[in-house]
């Protein structure tokens, strides 16, 4: 049996005990981790993301797909009821001015509803808040020293 050689190492100039870890470069030791296991960390990420993903747009279709379709359906139904309306006013015989007068009427009811005036009115919030953030994030002229 051959005979295994001890070496000594001394570590540090004063100190014969070894010196305390030093902080590990986590990227680097995740990476090589993953290179001796297989990939292992690599891999669990990825199923993750997978399945985080699917969940989303699973998610997202049994949502938005029925407000969707409602929104198509609601969408064909006004614009059929308006060629019929409008079918009707023409061969009735009154003249342009008040169909456009009608229309017009029509138009400014619609837009008087609670829902529709709150959808402006956050329409318009949503636009003020985004030129805020977008005068904070590019900086104004008036605040850079020239």
């Amino acid at each position: 049996m051959a005979r295994k050689s001890i070496r000594l190492v001394r570590f540090g100039p004063f100190s014969a005990e070894p010196e305390a870890p030093q902080a590990r470069n986590s990227t680097w030791e995740i990476s090589w981790w993953a290179l001796r296991e297989g990939g292992s960390i690599r891999k669990a990420r990825l199923a993750g993301i997978g399945v985080v993903a699917v969940t989303a747009i699973l998610a997202g279709g049994y949502l938005v797909l029925p407000i969707a379709a409602w929104a198509f359906v609601r969408a064909l139904t006004m614009t059929l009821n308006g060629c019929v309306w409008l079918a009707a006013s023409i061969s009735s015989g009154t003249d342009a001015w008040t169909i456009i007068q009608s229309i017009g009427r029509a138009a400014a009811g619609a837009f008087v509803t609670p829902q529709v005036s709150g959808a402006i009115v956050m329409l318009v919030v949503l636009g003020g808040l985004a030129l805020f953030g977008l005068q904070r994030l590019l900086g104004s002229e008036e605040d850079s020293p020239q």
